[in-house]
């Protein structure tokens, strides 16, 4: 990200203002079937989502002399910069909601220790815990459970939204675009 912000930053001082690049990034794996002219699926869905997210465009507004920001989704921070793949400096944990997606993630602009233009909405705490498990599919802001050992049965199938790591989940569970069977299907 840091070479790609520093090539888009060359191209900008070379050309005039009409012509300057600013570009919001995400980075997100998923499922992603392709159809004919198209790539579609949950994967596909979420980083649009997260592309889109108001979050993300106040911040690259904010970033006045810089060029990037960069969304992360909230998986994507825990299998790669969590496990160390890269650094994760200059992050910041935040909420993005919109079009039927709620969910953490995480931004940075490159040479900033803190994204600007956040705000007090974007905070994902709120989102932690004080949500209810909703029937039917959902999303989820981080599967984190406050209380370890914590146990959610149902009968028929729950979408969970809240903070659900560590928790014992008896019957059918939706995750944001994943969806579990109580045997283990998937």
């Amino acid at each position: 990200m840091d070479a790609l912000c520093e090539g888009i930053e060359e191209h900008d001082a070379e050309c005039g203002a009409a012509e300057t690049i600013r570009l919001r990034l995400v980075l997100h794996a998923g499922e992603s079937p392709g159809g004919q002219d198209e790539w579609a699926g949950p994967g596909v869905v979420t980083a649009s989502r997260l592309l889109d997210a108001a979050v993300l465009r106040r911040v690259l507004a904010a970033a006045t002399g810089n060029p990037l920001a960069l969304i992360v989704s909230d998986d994507w921070y825990r299998t790669v910069l969590k496990e160390g793949y890269a650094s994760t400096r200059g992050y910041q944990e935040v909420w993005v909601e919109g079009k039927k997606f709620a969910d953490c993630a995480w931004v940075r602009v490159p040479g900033c220790t803190r994204p600007p233009g956040l705000l007090p909405e974007d905070d994902p705490e709120p989102h932690r815990g004080g949500r209810s498990l909703g029937a039917g599919g959902g999303s989820t802001a981080d599967h984190r459970a406050p209380n370890s050992g914590a146990s959610i049965s149902s009968s028929g199938s729950i979408g969970a939204v809240g903070d659900l790591r560590g928790a014992t989940v008896n019957g059918d569970v939706a995750f944001g675009n994943n969806y579990y069977r109580a045997d283990g299907a998937r």
